[in-house]
């Protein structure tokens, strides 16, 4: 495939009003599924960040294509080129293209949703909805970079980018984690089936959008419901049901740095953000579901198991060395929201148990308030 062109000669950000039009449409799309994606109202929150990732992609590839002098009008003049259509110019035109491949496959992936979430019954989980922010974030900047001399952090602020980038592996990982949570679903209440099957019919659309050939980007109803099917029958993990996931695109561009993407597929979604090509500190370099399985309690479980408050369970978790700022083998600390998340693993269960056992929590307390030095903590039985 013939490499992507610059167009034509221009001075930086002279755009005709045509196309700067499309531009600020496209960015202000963008924007809104971006404030969208940190709002904590529900409410039709995923479906509405979906369509507007979708129109955000449509307005860019429309302002690229006039940008570049295409013509972006059916032959009747009446109505614009499809979506889809315009994505098949942006990604294979020999002369024009201006769309690298693995961001083709990221717009097909949020066509194929998008028409899923608009003509039918689909729900975009935040599993699915954080893979498709990932890539739109990277796609996007990345298109707005290359052919608009913009950076993304003057549509959005930094601060306000969600902190995400995938990792080989955990697209399949958490699509797995659907895959199990809608068939334990199923089983314990029988008239889930159709809400299970709307929940794995993005993972489906996705899959497809992957294996599918650039020029032909038709939403196939009965191959995703074959899909389906396969999933709620045997498959218990992506690669079975989702062959493509494994292989999925990884976007980095558009972006000051990488991004670890963590998650627990027993609780809410959270990421972190990470230096490019490094880890954490004081984080275990785990990937995919490892991560998970490594730190998978949360505070709620490990208080009922040693009957003892959050806030003294910390207490004592910093008493023994637990690293609450970057996370150790211990605990997962994740930015987010007000607070950060906290994830606990077997390791720290046991050390913490063994803290309960050999000290008196009551001095601990008070070590922690400042009113105790740690030389004065009594131990339990001399131990």
């Amino acid at each position: 495939m013939a490499a992507i062109r610059p167009p034509a000669k221009r001075r930086r950000r002279r755009f005709s009003r045509e196309v700067r039009a499309l531009l600020d449409k496209a960015c202000d799309s963008f924007y809104l599924a971006i404030e969208l994606y940190s709002r904590p109202q529900e409410r039709g929150r995923n479906p509405t960040i979906t369509l507007l990732l979708a129109h955000a992609f449509e307005m860019l590839l429309k302002a690229g294509m006039r940008q570049r002098g295409a013509d972006i009008w059916r032959v009747n003049q009446e109505e614009t080129l499809t979506f889809r259509q315009c994505t098949d110019f942006a990604v294979t035109d020999s002369e024009q293209r201006f769309v690298e491949h693995s961001e083709g496959l990221v717009i097909r992936a949020l066509i194929l949703v998008r028409n899923q979430e608009q003509h039918y019954l689909t729900e975009v989980t935040e599993r699915a909805l954080a893979v498709l922010m990932a890539w739109s974030i990277g796609a996007f900047g990345g298109i707005l970079q290359r052919e608009f001399q913009y950076e993304l952090s003057e549509i959005v602020p930094t601060r306000a980018i969600p902190d995400i980038v995938l990792k080989e592996g955990d697209i399949a990982a958490l699509a797995t984690a659907e895959i199990v949570e809608v068939r334990d679903i199923i089983k314990e209440h029988n008239r889930s089936q159709a809400k299970g099957e709307a929940r794995l019919r993005p993972w489906a659309a996705i899959n497809r959008a992957l294996v599918d050939d650039m020029t032909t980007l038709g939403q196939d109803v009965n191959i995703i419901a074959q899909t389906l099917s396969i999933a709620m029958q045997r498959g218990t993990k992506a690669s079975e049901v989702f062959s493509a996931l494994d292989a999925a695109p990884i976007i980095h561009k558009g972006l000051p740095t990488d991004v670890a993407f963590r998650f627990s597929p027993d609780a809410e979604l959270t990421v972190r953000l990470v230096a490019s090509e490094s880890t954490a500190t004081g984080s275990i370099p785990l990937s995919g579901k490892a991560k998970a399985e490594h730190w998978h309690l949360l505070p709620t479980q490990v208080m009922k198991k040693l009957g003892i408050t959050n806030p003294k369970m910390r207490a004592l978790g910093r008493f023994l060395g637990f690293n609450y700022d970057d996370g150790d083998e211990f605990v997962d600390v994740v930015p987010g929201g007000s607070s950060p998340v906290i994830r606990y693993s077997n390791a720290a269960l046991a050390a913490l148990k063994d803290g309960l056992s050999r000290y008196d929590l009551g001095d601990i307390w008070e070590w922690e308030k400042g009113k105790r030095d740690r030389e004065d903590i009594r131990k339990i039985d001399g131990k």
